[in-house]
Parts: structure tokens; C-alpha cells; sequence
């Protein structure tokens, strides 16, 4: 916890000290950029950058979601009902049976030969 309360305070102070410079330099690189190129070749730029970003932040977002699900599914047993599937059920317990015991000639306790 103090590790990362640690890394927080260390962010803090290096945007406050950078935070006041990032504007000008971002505008400064920017109107470079597209002073360099035309009003088209922006624009695509521009919608294939949106793009991307969107895919991905949607992208993230999904993993974000996916990994602590498939966490989950695989502490509880639940990982089939996730995937739609229903969940396993614990095979019933079997009722044990004692061996029929056999008279001497091969004739078992029920009256019937085991040979044949």
C-alpha cells in the first residue's frame, strides 16, 4: 500500500511540475504536423487516429472485463455456465455391493451357474 501510494505522490508531483509546458509543447507539435501536410491527408489521419484510439480503449475495456470473469469461472466451477453451458454436477454417490458369494460347484447365492 505504501508502494503505491508512493508511485501516486511521484505522478503528482512530476505533472505538476511538467503539467505546465505539456500544453505549448503538444500545439507546437501539432501545428508542425499538419502545417507540413494538406486538408485531406489531415482529416484521414485524424478519423484513422479516433479510430484506433477507440479500438483500442474498447479493446481494454473488454480484457478488463474478461480476465476477472475467467478468474472467477475457474475458482467456483462455474467456467461452463460462463461459456452458456450448464454447470457440472457432482457425480452422485454409488451405492456399494457385496460380491455375491458362490457355493462350491460354481452356483452363485441368486441360484445361478456363473459359468455359463
Amino acid at each position: 500500500m505504501f508502494v503505491a501510494a508512493g508511485l501516486v505522490t511521484s505522478l503528482i508531483v512530476w505533472m505538476w511540475r511538467t503539467g505546465r509546458s505539456v500544453r505549448r509543447r503538444l500545439e507546437h507539435r501539432l501545428d508542425t504536423l499538419v502545417g507540413q501536410a494538406t486538408t485531406t491527408t489531415v482529416e484521414n489521419r485524424a478519423a484513422l487516429g479516433i479510430f484506433g484510439l477507440s479500438f483500442f480503449m474498447m479493446l481494454r475495456e473488454g480484457v478488463e472485463m474478461v480476465l476477472p470473469l475467467a478468474a472467477r469461472a475457474d475458482c467456483g466451477g462455474a467456467s461452463r455456465s460462463l461459456r452458456g453451458g450448464q454447470p457440472r454436477a457432482s457425480p452422485a454417490p454409488q451405492a456399494r455391493t457385496r460380491p455375491a458369494l458362490s457355493a462350491p460347484g460354481g452356483v452363485g447365492a441368486s441360484g445361478s451357474d456363473d459359468a455359463e
